[in-house]
């Protein structure tokens, strides 16, 4: 019997929920089936007793045993789990135990919890999500991004900023994400409060989202793109799969989600809680999750490392898809086949941007921009707001460069150089990034700041 199986079977049997200590003595004993134990009173002290006394007893008994209950309830319910919890006889301090946590042990939390999601009773008959807050780099303005909670506001990542440093970023975007991150006592896990990269404030900014469509769909998606390519465009009219419409999100939430059932946002916080909202009730404010979705994430916490990455779930089987590198499925005893991720780029895309750029260049009165074939084998060094990044050709968009470029531009006029590559970062969101050197050793590099060339190639790539 797992934890979620024993923690319902306690409350069908007792009419409550375990208490932390319950549940803790439970796990120890390997979450045996919950039994009322039987007390036989002893021999001795009670035979011959008269009805009445018996009576009498027995009124005792249930009225203390009421009386604990009602206390054991309001005692629970003021329970804080961002204070050191006992497990047997160690104190675990999840603050501090998360802020210790790598970078893979924290992506293997939010993993693992989002599989726990889609087999819980939560995600049942529901599309569950995995995602970051925002997309890591854009055309907007930068910003913080903040959920208000019943503990206070919780950093949920940094909006439309530039790639690199937090220094470097700040520079750009006119505003201090150094002091903006220090601002806040509790973040979103895979935020370390030390932190100086703009990445672990947007790419490891993992938030979940729990939705029941008209239809009845148990599905779960490890990303947006995951969920716009395998959900969205298939479900979704052309002209909403913009920008300007979300990207399909507005339509999503207009036509296709059933509003009368249950609508969740769920946090994964520095403290080791889980917050929820509960839309269907028009909440804003993020209130701590059930116990059950608390215990979830404090067990995957305590020993990270031994986890198995998840990759995916095939809703049709059921079955977990896991890393070779990492470890065996934990659920099932046959792996399914992986499946090829969509391609983010196609030859129709590329013949869409050869068109725009002729249409842009001119605009700009600058006709005959080229298409550069980047070598792959290329020796320089690329530098992208002061930090060192990789940068690879990529005919499909997809790759593990930091950017995979799917095409490159470049415009002369007489003496001044203007070289443009389109590309796609590490999670599949598009950029234009610009530099005018005629060579070197390292080239640098910036997002453009032409309004124009960006929201067009982000319109091609979302095709």
């Amino acid at each position: 019997m797992n934890a979620n199986d024993w923690s319902q079977a306690f409350e069908q049997v007792f009419g409550r929920k375990p208490t932390p200590e319950e549940f803790m003595r439970a796990k120890q004993a390997g979450f045996p089936q919950p039994q009322i134990a039987q007390v036989q009173p002893a021999q001795k002290s009670t035979k011959g007793l008269p009805t009445w006394v018996w009576g009498t007893i027995f009124i005792a008994t249930f009225l203390l045993g009421a009386g604990y209950y009602v206390y054991s309830q309001s005692t629970n319910s003021q329970v804080s789990v961002s204070q050191s919890v006992n497990q047997g006889s160690e104190e675990v301090d999840y603050t501090e135990k998360i802020e210790q946590l790598s970078e893979e042990e924290a992506k293997l939390v939010s993993q693992n919890f989002g599989k726990w999601l889609y087999d819980s009773p939560y995600g049942q008959d529901a599309v569950t999500v995995r995602s970051t807050t925002l997309p890591t780099h854009g055309t907007g303005s930068a910003h913080v991004i903040k959920k208000e909670s019943v503990d206070g506001d919780i950093l949920a990542g940094f909006g439309w900023t530039s790639p690199g440093s937090l220094e470097e970023a700040s520079k750009l975007a006119n505003i201090n994400l150094v002091e903006e991150r220090d601002k806040y006592s509790i973040r979103l896990l895979g935020m370390k409060s030390t932190s100086k990269q703009v990445k672990d404030f947007t790419d490891n900014a993992i938030v979940f989202r729990i939705y029941s469509l008209k239809d009845a769909t148990h599905a779960y998606y490890t990303s947006v793109n995951d969920e716009f390519e395998k959900f969205l465009k298939p479900r979704v009219p052309e002209d909403q799969l913009i920008p300007a419409a979300g990207m399909g999100q507005t339509y999503l939430g207009q036509k296709l989600i059933d509003t009368e059932k249950e609508n969740y946002s769920i946090l994964l916080a520095s403290n080791g809680k889980v917050y929820y909202v509960d839309h269907k009730k028009g909440e804003n404010r993020y209130q701590e999750a059930p116990q059950d979705m608390q215990e979830a994430y404090q067990q995957f916490l305590t020993n990270p490392s031994s986890l198995t990455a998840v990759e995916s779930i095939d809703p049709k089987a059921g079955e977990t898809k896991t890393n070779p590198s990492t470890g065996t499925e934990s659920e099932t005893t046959t792996q399914a086949k992986d499946v090829a991720p969509l391609p983010l780029w196609t030859s129709g895309k590329e013949e869409a941007l050869a068109d725009f750029m002729v249409s842009w260049g001119n605009s700009m009165n600058q006709p005959g921009y080229e298409k550069q074939t980047m070598n792959p084998e290329s020796p320089q060094q690329y530098v992208v707001n002061g930090n060192q990044v990789s940068l690879k050709p990529s005919s499909d968009g997809r790759g593990e460069a930091d950017y995979n470029v799917v095409a490159n531009y470049k415009y002369l006029n007489g003496s001044v150089l203007h070289v443009y590559y389109m590309a796609f970062t590490r999670d599949g969101y598009p950029i234009v990034l610009y530099h005018n050197q005629w060579d070197g050793p390292v080239l640098y590099l910036k997002e453009t700041a032409n309004a124009d060339l960006r929201a067009g190639f982000a319109n091609i790539a979302s095709q």
